[in-house]
């Protein structure tokens, strides 16, 4: 059975809070980049889901730093403007993908330690 995007963000949410290397790169609100597929259904669910939470819960804290989420599509991911956004990013959340290189996903997290 699927775990449902209610309950995964504030078990995310608690994990991230006993990493001790997580650094938050942009102020003081921990930043995190969902990426999804605009053109796969249950991807853009995922994203949605997600964004509603973060965005109706004042409540979601990781080490006493607020939660923005900022969605990004992954055909978008060679973009000047998402470059900059994925240079804030403390976190990748990443929703349901298909026919998609992980790759791509994995070289721009190495890259900016994530």
């Amino acid at each position: 059975m699927p775990v449902t995007i209610e309950s995964q963000v504030p078990l995310f949410l608690k994990i991230l809070s006993f990493d001790r290397n997580l650094k938050v790169k942009s102020g003081n609100k921990l930043t995190i980049v969902i990426l999804y597929q605009d053109k796969y259904r249950a991807s853009k669910l995922a994203m949605n889901e997600f964004m509603d939470l973060i965005k109706d819960n004042d409540d979601f804290h990781v080490n006493n730093h607020p939660v923005k989420a900022i969605p990004v599509e992954l055909g978008d991911l060679n973009d000047s403007r998402t470059i900059s956004i994925l240079k804030d990013a403390d976190v990748f959340y990443i929703t349901p993908v298909r026919a998609f290189d992980i790759h791509d996903i994995t070289r721009i997290s190495r890259s900016r330690k994530i």
